[in-house]
């Protein structure tokens, strides 16, 4: 398990990148990829907030976490991804949650306010 203190300092750099525009989103053509991510596609009407993202490597592979915000319902954001997700070669565990090859995507929601925060997680098995 990563200690907090390396996800704490792992959070300042990434907060500093943020801040340079290192991590901002990716875009292929009209699609729009999350930052940090080689091919996580961004979601029609999604916004990405990227104050927050960390991204690092470990001995055991890489820990990324952004995250986005929507007015869509959970259920539709789901849907979106289980379907662009599977496209990519990830394979559905279980609702929220995809593994490929060593690496597991948790993709979590939040409330917050009239909008439904994402949580993008991808770390190894």
């Amino acid at each position: 398990m990563i200690s907090f203190k390396v996800l704490l300092i792992a959070s300042r750099f990434a907060l500093v990148f943020s801040s340079l525009g290192v991590l901002s989103t990716n875009s292929h053509g009209n699609e729009r990829f999350i930052s940090g991510f080689d091919d996580l596609p961004l979601m029609r009407g999604m916004t990405e907030t990227t104050e927050s993202n960390v991204a690092f490597d470990t001995v055991h592979g890489r820990v990324l976490v952004s995250f986005a915000q929507s007015s869509e319902s959970e259920e539709k954001i789901l849907a979106f991804y289980k379907e662009s997700l599977s496209q990519l070669g990830w394979k559905i565990n279980r609702d929220g949650e995809f593994l490929r090859d060593e690496e597991i995507l948790k993709i979590e929601f939040l409330p917050d306010g009239d909008y439904l925060a994402i949580r993008f997680s991808l770390e190894p098995r």
